[in-house]
């Protein structure tokens, strides 16, 4: 895995100019993305020049440099995977915390308007104040 480590930093780091520098250096004849000819490397060329989002190009950068660093086809696929998964399991995560904080919100949404329609003729701002004044489970971000 520390060759994908280094893959994916220099995937992330690799700017326009050191990708042309690259392609020079290995000969990629009219613009096209160059990558090793190690395990996979056509098939990987041929993906990665098939994808239209960043996220799709990124993955595909980082995975070729993985096998230019050594690791077989496989190898950087499944890794590569993996760390896909990771980073949706930390977006699942997020959301779920802010789907909380909004059903929060509403819950006390909700408390603030039972307390301006109870109490003595049909409500008053007391029963709000003592509502924002006990601990919440809400919190403000």
């Amino acid at each position: 895995e520390a060759g994908l480590s280094v893959g994916v930093s220099q995937a992330r780091l690799v700017g326009d100019e050191a990708r042309a520098e690259r392609k020079r250096k290995l000969g990629s004849p009219g613009g096209q993305y160059a990558v090793c000819d190690g395990d996979g490397a056509e098939e990987a060329r041929k993906k990665r020049n098939k994808v239209a989002s960043e996220g799709s190009r990124a993955y595909w950068d980082a995975y070729e440099c993985a096998l230019e660093n050594g690791l077989s086809s496989e190898e950087a696929h499944r890794t590569m995977l993996k760390q896909e998964v990771e980073k949706l399991e930390a977006a699942v995560r997020e959301l779920e915390r802010e789907h909380q904080f909004l059903q929060d919100c509403a819950a006390l949404g909700d408390s603030i308007t039972r307390a301006r329609t109870s109490g003595p003729e049909g409500g008053d701002d007391r029963y709000i104040d003592d509502l924002l004044v006990e601990p919440s489970s809400v919190s403000l971000h």
